[in-house]
């Protein structure tokens, strides 16, 4: 420059010095330079007014301090000149007012106030550009997605349609879905609000940026699929987002533990498998943190095909999988999945070491039952207003638990086993029943598999680690954690709920030697326990609907003050003792005296305390006021003598009517019947009876007597027992009698010496021979009989649930008469003498209820391919597609698949007559089904075919005529394009 100088101007530079010293003033202002600019441009183009765009003033401007001064200057000259003939416009990826974008300069701001005005480009506007400009389709494209979401939409809609979100499309339209395909509306406004995220906390390049992640997207291979070589269908999930924004999630150390989680996972399931696209998909919308990532929205949101299936179930799978690896340290917190940070990964390791201890996991079981299965003891009321409670216990895994107790003494017995185990369980269980310490037990056997113990064991690892944390300072990681943990012990208790529901709908109760299965006893398990403990509470307190009354406190003591029974009210007298006999006499023979006659005879001499507190328990259950009203009504009548002080009251007095008065001061009263030795022939013949019970030698005194019978005793009573525990689940009459005789031989152990005697020595007591035939009953009921007394009871219940029409009707009323009289035979004591006719019965019935089976599932066959021909020929089927016609076909198979299993005799006739009345139900079901489907899919196709109505002139024509119609729709229809489908309408 210096030689080019000096030669053309020598007189201005003589020497190289002289240049390279040269100072340059200005000599035009800028103001002048900015004229001069304007006044070119006018000559130029001829027009005065002009626009200067200064793109990326933010990027490549606001980093130099002289280029802002210089911009600010070019600004305020041009508006000086310019006088509103001259704009400028200056870009910049972030508003001038946002400075936390790295790409813009904080220098930026002295640029503001010389732009008043300031033009955001919002999300929307972006929208329509990228449709504009790359998502743009010809009009043969379009008429093709138009088809497609025609075919697809609504299941589309329904597949990817988000829930519990704002701000989000929940829901596309035939527009929107070609305008933006293959986005869907809902997943680029994710894209959009995942993009501002990622420039605000890694310093990303806004909002503008979606244009090119959209453009990389479309035809990148990094984003997973070159979309423009995808079939038709191909649908952008979010996992494209992240192998598009992989690289800068992984740049921002907020989000770098996502992108290495979703490396694990490809590492430990494969690239291309569904836990992958889980992870990834987790990892981009965690950038969301107030986006509700829920189980069903993360399979919304990865839906890849117009036309795909529901995959719900897959997704769950593979979410379980990813919980399940200690690796991976995916979580749902408050609802949402999310991968956690290293820190609360480390945590989730040290959750995964807590194993709990067979003490740990029965509580934590025990705690479900008692807030979500049984929330309130089982109770029941019985004989109108008495109600009992069981109590219940727990056995999970090898000991049992109690969770609560009854003062009623019955006990629910949660029994939860192995499937494998659950036929062996259950006869134990059986067996077990009878004995005499299970009297008051239902055993409720349940088959539930291991994987309830993983669930359990998170509840447990959970609770502990929120219980260690709860008062711990947390740090934000610790805090992630610690929420999260929360939502895991609510999934694992509601699986571990789930699984005991389940398992209790199809629960075995057994008590007393019957087995009742829950699905055929009631609605559900509740209602069938309520059932059973309302069973087994009568049988219990079988003598409390002797006394089934309630009385005032002082109905006692005003029953032995009245000088007569006239002066007693319904309410002083509720059972009608003083009155209720012959001729208004004291009615001795009402059951509620007997009981307390039998129970002093047996005893002898009692306390007012333990007669109180006897019959207070079970078989009574009494109240004891109640109790005091039937001993004061005894008392007015002669049949009971009081003992206060030693002296032995039998009429009324002040000192009476103390006793009578309270509980308290009856309890100190002693009672007695008139005391009166054994005689030698009532030892004597008490002394034989035992001879012959026993085989023993035994000399006839009272002392020996009474130690051989208190030995002999209980086994005899242990068979009465087990023989009523039978007779009762048979339902059979001859129950009563065998308790009477087990009550009997119970009270014999409770009296006295005297008392226990009296009662063998009875010449009216015919005790060995009751003996021997209990012993006859035992070997009846608990053999073959007994299950044939079974099978009679099963077959009167099933025939009185038929259905009162039809051929099964026809069943009821063939065999009412031998039901009618089997269900009398079973209600007479006398069992031996009808035993063979019982067998005759139950062998006719089971002879009818065979071929009833057998002629309904001919019908029932026939009725089905009447139906099958019916569809397959109707005007309907026609017009159906072939999809339509598969899925048609797929219904009528499954109709045919309900012929095998009402098969007589196979699983019993109960389960012959089930299986037809299941089959005709859900034959009525099906076919109703079906038909509808059918017309409703036909309905659409012919819908779609622009089918359209035209009558023939004239109306109604002869059908000799028909000929000439059809020449006449012809002529009508020469200009239409379509097929044409002429239908009649024949009317008689």
């Amino acid at each position: 420059a210096t030689q080019i100088a000096m030669k053309m101007y020598p007189e201005v530079f003589p020497d190289e010095r002289s240049f390279q010293n040269l100072k340059i003033d200005a000599r035009i202002s800028e103001q002048d330079q900015v004229r001069e600019m304007l006044d070119l441009i006018t000559r130029r183009s001829g027009r005065e007014k002009v626009l200067f765009i200064i793109d990326e003033a933010g990027q490549y401007v606001a980093s130099n301090d002289t280029l802002v001064l210089n911009l600010q200057g070019f600004a305020q000259n041009l508006k000086a000149v310019g006088r509103g003939r001259a704009w400028v416009i200056a870009t910049a990826q972030q508003t001038l007012t946002d400075d936390v974008g790295v790409m813009n300069s904080p220098k930026l701001f002295k640029l503001k106030d010389r732009f008043p005005i300031t033009i955001e480009l919002k999300a929307d506007d972006i929208k329509e550009i990228t449709h504009r400009r790359l998502l743009s389709k010809k009009p043969a494209a379009k008429a093709e997605l138009e088809a497609l979401f025609d075919a697809h939409g609504s299941r589309l809609n329904v597949l990817t349609r988000l829930e519990k979100v704002r701000g989000y499309a929940t829901s596309v339209d035939r527009q929107g879905f070609v305008e933006l395909y293959p986005f869907l509306p809902q997943h680029f406004d994710l894209m959009m609000n995942i993009i501002a995220r990622l420039a605000r906390s890694t310093g990303g390049t806004g909002l503008r940026s979606a244009i090119k992640v959209v453009q990389e997207t479309l035809v990148s291979a990094g984003s997973g699929r070159v979309f423009s070589q995808e079939p038709l269908g191909t649908l952008v999930t979010v996992v494209n987002f992240f192998d598009v924004l992989r690289q800068d999630l992984d740049n921002g150390l907020a989000f770098r533990h996502t992108v290495e989680a979703v490396h694990k996972t490809e590492q430990r399931f494969g690239k291309d498998s569904t836990e992958t696209l889980v992870a990834k998909a987790v990892a981009v919308m965690q950038v969301l943190d107030d986006f509700p990532l829920s189980r069903k929205n993360l399979t919304a949101l990865l839906v890849d095909r117009v036309e795909a299936q529901d995959q719900t179930a897959k997704i769950e799978a593979a979410i379980d999988e990813l919980q399940k690896d200690t690796t991976i340290p995916l979580e749902e917190v408050e609802g949402s999945l999310r991968f956690l940070s290293d820190r609360a990964a480390e945590m989730q390791r040290n959750w995964h070491t807590l194993q709990p201890t067979s003490h740990d996991q029965r509580q934590v079981v025990s705690e479900v039952i008692t807030n979500d299965i049984l929330p309130s003891q089982p109770k029941a009321t019985i004989f109108a207003n008495k109600q009992v409670k069981a109590g219940i216990s727990l056995r999970f895994g090898d000991y049992p638990t109690t969770i609560s107790t009854s003062s009623d003494g019955l006990t629910v017995d949660l029994r939860f086993v192995d499937p494998s185990r659950f036929d062996n369980e259950r006869t134990d269980a059986i067996n077990a029943s009878t004995a005499p310490s299970a009297a008051k037990l239902i055993v409720v056997l349940a088959a539930l598999d291991g994987t309830v113990g993983d669930a359990v064991r998170d509840v447990y690892a959970s609770a502990r680690m929120i219980r260690d944390l709860r008062s711990k300072t947390r740090d934000a990681d610790e805090e992630e954690f610690y929420r999260s943990l929360a939502e895991r012990e609510k999934h694992a208790r509601a699986r571990i709920t789930d699984a005991i529901k389940i398992a209790a709908a199809s629960a075995t109760l057994v008590y007393r030697g019957r087995d009742v299965a829950v699905q055929g006893a009631a609605s559900s398990f509740n209602s069938a326990l309520e059932t059973a403990v309302s069973a087994l509470g009568k049988e219990v307190y079988r003598g409390y609907e002797h006394a089934a009354v309630t009385v005032d406190t002082s109905a006692a003591e005003k029953m032995v003050k009245a000088r007569n029974a006239s002066a007693l009210t319904a309410a002083d007298d509720p059972l009608n003792l003083l009155t209720g006999g012959s001729g208004g006499a004291f009615n001795e023979a009402h059951p509620a005296v007997i009981d307390v006659t039998d129970y002093l005879k047996r005893h002898g001499t009692v306390e007012g305390k333990a007669l109180l507190d006897d019959f207070a328990r079970d078989p009574f259950g009494w109240s004891k006021d109640v109790t005091r009203y039937v001993v004061a009504a005894m008392f007015t009548a002669g049949r009971v003598a009081l003992r206060i002080n030693s002296k032995l009251e039998t009429t009324g007095s002040p000192t009476v009517y103390e006793a009578f008065k309270s509980n308290v001061t009856f309890s100190k009263t002693g009672l007695s019947s008139p005391p009166s030795p054994p005689s030698t022939d009532i030892l004597k013949r008490a002394k034989d009876r035992l001879v012959e019970l026993t085989g023993e030698s035994i000399t006839p005194i009272a002392k020996n007597i009474e130690s051989t019978a208190r030995e002999a005793l209980p086994h005899l009573q242990n068979s009465a027992r087990s023989v009523v525990a039978r007779l009762s689940s048979l339902e059979l009459a001859a129950t009563r009698w065998a308790d009477e005789l087990s009550t009997e031989i119970d009270g014999y152990l409770r009296s006295d010496q005297s008392g226990l005697i009296r009662a063998l020595g009875d010449p009216d007591n015919d005790f060995t021979g009751r003996l021997q035939k209990l012993r006859t009953l035992q070997q009846m009921v608990t053999g073959p009989f007994g299950n044939i007394v079974e099978t009679g009871r099963r077959l009167i219940e099933t025939i009185k649930g038929l259905p009162t029409t039809g051929g099964l009707n026809e069943l009821r009323a063939s065999v009412a008469d031998s039901c009618t009289e089997l269900e009398a035979v079973y209600q007479d004591a006398d069992l031996e003498s009808q035993q063979v006719r019982i067998q005759e019965l139950v062998h006719t019935l089971t002879v009818a209820v065979n071929a009833a089976v057998n002629t309904e599932r001919a019908e029932l066959e026939t009725d089905v391919e009447a139906f099958v021909r019916g569809v397959e020929g109707c005007s309907d089927w026609g017009d159906l597609d072939e999809q339509h016609r598969a899925s048609t076909a797929e219904k009528l198979d499954q109709i045919r698949g309900l012929l095998p299993s009402v098969s007589a005799g196979s699983e019993g006739v109960e389960a012959g007559i089930g299986g037809i009345i299941h089959a005709r139900y859900s034959f009525s079901r099906l076919k109703e089904q079906v038909e509808k489907y059918v017309q409703t899919q036909a309905e659409a196709a012919r819908g779609s075919r622009d089918i359209r109505t035209k009558s023939v002139p004239g109306g109604s024509i002869p059908a000799r005529e028909a000929s000439e119609a059809l020449r006449a729709i012809a002529a009508q229809l020469d200009d239409e394009p379509a097929q044409v489908r002429v239908r009649f309408i024949i009317s008689e």
